[in-house]
């Protein structure tokens, strides 16, 4: 698919591709190039900011560039990347508190299925630490029948209407 690039973070590439090239695609998933990365999930939301209006759709990936706009993108600024040194999870400096219900959501709200976030970015779903994609996941085997094998939390929960993706998306 020329001029369209999926960028993502993963511990291991060729199981990643695996699962990719599984889902449906009119092609086999290529990488152009990768990188080791200190703050990868840091740089991930850097260049889908970046690259904002050429996103085909806001709950994938993808962006309509050729990937060495990307790579250079990435290349330009990974030193420039830091973990910053406060102490707030990206929930609080996206103006969702530590405590905060939060409410799953595929394509209604079920105010029946809440989770609460705590201090160190995770949350507690139904009285254990979790994270918004494995919760999702869980969640949408059972309730959905959905046996996916990987799963975008932040468009699956909600917190004051809007997806935890969207309240992410709006940090500047």
């Amino acid at each position: 698919m020329p001029s369209l690039c999926k960028v993502g973070i993963t511990n291991n590439l060729e199981k990643r591709l695996n699962d990719l090239n599984k889902t449906g695609v009119p092609t086999r998933f290529q990488v152009y190039e990768s990188f080791q990365l200190e703050n990868a999930e840091i740089l991930e939301q850097e260049v889908l900011k970046h690259f904002a209006d050429k996103r085909l759709n806001r709950r994938r990936e993808f962006v309509e560039e050729h990937p060495e706009r990307v790579c250079d993108f990435i290349r330009e600024h990974k030193g420039k990347v830091k973990v910053e040194k406060e102490s707030k999870s990206k929930f609080e400096k996206a103006g969702i508190p530590v405590g905060a219900k939060l409410l799953f959501v595929d394509g209604e709200i079920y105010k029946d299925i809440s989770a609460k976030v705590l201090p160190n970015g995770k949350i507690e779903y139904k009285g254990k630490e979790t994270s918004l994609s494995k919760s999702a996941q869980e969640i949408l085997k059972k309730h959905f029948d959905k046996d996916w094998k990987a799963v975008q939390g932040t468009i699956y929960w909600s917190y004051q209407g809007k997806t935890v993706r969207e309240h992410f998306d709006a940090i500047v």
